[in-house]
């Protein structure tokens, strides 16, 4: 689906219930299905003058839009640009190659039937609008014309008119592999549907697919014919300033086709692939120039600086340095050498010892999102098979890890934050796949991913072993290097993409595999090392992120051998709220935690939903809240363990009661003595919550605790509760009850508790701004890889 419209029916997406959410995306689901099962019927004849002149109207309309999209914030209009799609639809995609295919023109075709063993010759006929999906208007040698809709595209999904112009130039001839006429979905209109880039090759002069053509509408020379070498290079250069990368490429890879010894532009087309993380096809072109002799000094520093640039994108850092160096003794001023062997030396330090410059990579996240240059680092974990798991893969320990040890820190496959691309208009999309709907962000990441695996094919090869789904194997497929940007003959299959991405992605503020989340600075991003650690609702490992940066630490002991897990769900949701989530990856969770809550029965469990409930009401008071408390431990039968979020979240909102109460009290100077006591019983109540989160309190006293800088710590070192946020929440409310006391000896032990903790879950964003006097004052805690 392709749409820009008016505001959707629901304006608030945030307001949306999840069932509401679920009901709109299986409605679209029996549309689909029921399209789907409609009979084929023949490919009708479209005017191809008509079909130009509405892709004129659309590309001008859809730049009106774009203009509207970038209003500010409060203003609104009909015609804002409102766009939607789907993921996870069953597409087709083509393994078949080229030459091993019979041509078919579009009169034969016939909607709805995928045209196996055929290809489709068409050149582009009107220019390219996009809306989400790039549509094209194309005719066949015998003069019929058709709308195609491609998506997933490399470098389309932010393109903008001359750079669309430069990567699909009117004139252009391409092949369609095995191609797919449907209805759309949301329009009464047909079109060739494409969600396979690969199945789209241009096909360049001198192709045998060409020879003995005739067009009968006429010959047109092909767009690379009609410009010199040259001009060629100086539209790239024009792209390149404009930093339409992608457009660029073309223009530089046509005037190759033109000229293929100009040594300059192989050199700026290699510095335009390292701009879009095309790190091989940089080294390839920059290596073409070093085998050229005689080559002067400065050409063979430039490609000598390229080749290095693009083995330390790779994370070849050793190889990386060592170009740096021959860099050096070509020219021994070029100081951006000497920096670069500096860097690689940090990001070598990373890798070996996990030592971090962790306030930068804070500062860079909350900047724009991402975690900056860094290195991946692997700890004392390793992926193995798991006996236990049917013989899927996981993690496990490779020695004891010790609590709070770092794991593994890990730089994302592909990410995207609302803060890294400039959004356009309204967008949300429907996944078919968990039955969720998504922001623009969990879309990009697709769009991110695809591309990466087509510019470089070994890390398809990593991504396509990751879990998508029982109907995917979980090895990788074979892979051919791809030419871009002319053609992309690896053959990748998008939904199988779409998949691995819905069941693997992240979120900075939501559960692994989970795209409801709408926050503003909202990061959702795909890995593949930590995607391979398993489910637990009670894990013994904890991620956190900074920006698009993930960072795993073991929050209690583990042993030699021991499986290393994650929670893909929150922490404190209900067993139903967990099972219907978790059923995405398995039918049900084989935990301790969800084994508990199976044995301890479902009027049990539901009945301790119903105090919740009656807990967060709004005019509930103290007395009614302890009784609550009280109610609740007893929903708690059998040997049920220390963990019982449920009743933490009671002892949370009567200890917030008792404060405000208090302050009341004391603000008002009428009962002081009551107050203290109410302070009082909300320390009490915060360590009750402490306690049903797993933390363990040594030292329980509120009261007559003296100054001394050498107690220790109130709280258990031997495990790390899994929500940060919350108790980092409920020590500060302890600190400030103990404060109000005028416990100032509590207050210091509590508050370094608090700081340990804090140090434990390394920068949590709530202790930022007083991170640089903490990690002087505690050494070389900040970055260390273990933490006493």
């Amino acid at each position: 689906m392709n749409r820009a419209s008016k505001r959707p029916t629901i304006e608030n997406q945030d307001d949306v219930s999840v069932k509401d959410e679920i009901a709109m995306i299986e409605r679209a689901k029996r549309k689909a299905k029921e399209e789907k099962s409609l009979p084929a019927f023949p490919l009708e004849y479209s005017s191809p003058f008509s079909l130009i002149m509405a892709a004129h109207i659309q590309r001008k309309n859809w730049g009106d839009r774009l203009l509207l999209s970038e209003k500010p914030s409060g203003e609104s209009d009909e015609n804002y640009l409102i766009r939607n799609t789907f993921v996870g639809q069953e597409a087709t995609f083509s393994s078949t190659p080229l030459d091993q295919l019979a041509p078919i023109s579009l009169q034969e075709m016939k909607v709805r039937q995928s045209h196996k063993g055929k290809y489709l010759l068409c050149r582009i006929i009107a220019p390219p609008f996009r809306i989400v999906a790039i549509s094209l208007v194309v005719e066949d040698t015998r003069g019929w014309a058709q709308i195609l809709s491609i998506y997933n595209y490399p470098g389309t999904y932010s393109a903008r008119g001359p750079e669309l112009d430069a990567i699909f130039p009117l004139d252009s001839v391409i092949a369609i592999r095995e191609p797919y006429p449907k209805m759309a979905l949301a329009a009464a209109h047909s079109h060739i549907r494409i969600d396979s880039p690969t199945d789209i090759i241009f096909l360049e002069p001198g192709n045998q697919l060409l020879a003995n053509v005739r067009w009968s509408t006429g010959t047109r020379p092909l767009p690379v014919l009609t410009k010199t070498a040259n001009e060629w290079k100086a539209m790239g250069d024009q792209h390149f300033r404009s930093k339409e990368y992608y457009g660029a490429t073309k223009c530089y890879s046509f005037a190759l086709l033109r000229n293929p010894s100009l040594l300059a532009v192989r050199l700026n087309r290699s510095l335009t692939y390292l701009r879009l993380k095309w790190n091989s096809y940089a080294i390839e072109d920059a290596e073409f120039v070093l085998s050229k002799n005689p080559l002067s000094t400065v050409d063979r520093s430039k490609a000598l600086y390229r080749c290095a640039q693009g083995a330390y994108g790779n994370g070849e850092y050793l190889t990386a340095r060592k170009l740096y160096e021959e860099c050096l003794v070509v020219d021994p001023a070029l100081q951006e050498a000497a920096a670069g062997i500096s860097k690689c030396n940090t990001r070598i330090q990373e890798q070996e010892s996990g030592t971090y410059d962790w306030y930068t990579i804070f500062e860079t996240g909350k900047r724009d999102g991402t975690c900056g240059d860094v290195s991946d680092f692997v700890g004392p974990v390793e992926r193995a098979s798991m006996k236990h798991r049917g013989g899927g893969r996981g993690i496990r320990a490779t020695r004891k890890i010790d609590t709070g040890e770092l794991l593994v820190v890990s730089k994302p496959f592909a990410s995207a934050s609302l803060r890294s691309f400039s959004s356009e208009g309204h967008f949300f999309s429907m996944n078919f796949i968990n039955n969720s709907m998504g922001d623009e962000h969990r879309y990009v990441v697709i769009q991110r991913t695809i591309e990466r695996m087509l510019s470089n094919p070994h890390d398809a090869n990593s991504l396509l072993e990751l879990y998508g789904g029982p109907q995917y194997p979980t090895t990788a497929s074979s892979t051919k290097k791809s030419k871009i940007p002319l053609s992309t003959p690896l053959d990748l299959d998008s939904t199988r993409v779409q998949a691995i991405c819905t069941l693997n992605v992240f979120g900075k503020h939501s559960s692994r595999g989970d795209i409801l989340s709408k926050t503003q600075d909202s990061t959702t991003a795909l890995y593949t090392f930590p995607s391979y650690f398993n489910h637990s609702c009670m894990p013994n490992g904890a991620r956190e992120m900074i920006g698009d940066l993930m960072y795993i630490r073991a929050v209690r002991s583990v042993e030699a051998g021991e499986e290393v897990t994650l929670t893909y769900h929150g922490h404190e949701s209900s067993y139903e709220d967990r099972s219907k989530v978790l059923t995405q990856w398995f039918p049900h969770c084989d935990c301790i935690l969800c084994e508990h809550d199976r044995a301890n029965g479902e009027s049990n469990r539901k009945e301790r939903e119903a105090i919740l409930q009656k807990a967060n009401g709004a005019k509930i008071g103290v007395k009614e809240l302890r009784l609550h408390s009280k109610h609740i431990e007893a929903t708690y039968t059998g040997s049920y363990g220390p963990y019982r979020p449920a009743v933490s979240r009671v002892y949370q909102i009567l200890a917030s009661k008792l404060q405000d109460e208090g302050l009341r009290t004391r603000i008002g100077k009428k009962n002081m003595q009551r107050g203290r006591l109410l302070f009082t019983e909300a320390i009490q109540a915060g360590f009750c919550a402490l306690e049903s989160l797993g933390m363990r309190i040594i030292d329980k006293r509120v009261d007559g605790i003296p100054v001394d800088h050498n107690l220790d710590l109130p709280i258990s070192r031997d495990f790390l509760p899994y929500n940060v946020d919350t108790c980092m929440n409920l020590m500060f409310a302890i600190i400030g009850a103990f404060e109000q006391k005028e416990e100032f000896g509590a207050t210091e032990m509590w508050m370094r508790a608090a700081i340990w903790r804090k140090i434990h879950s390394l920068l949590h964003q709530r202790f930022i701004d007083s991170f640089r006097l903490q990690s002087t004052t505690h050494g070389r805690v900040a970055g260390s890889s273990s933490l006493n």
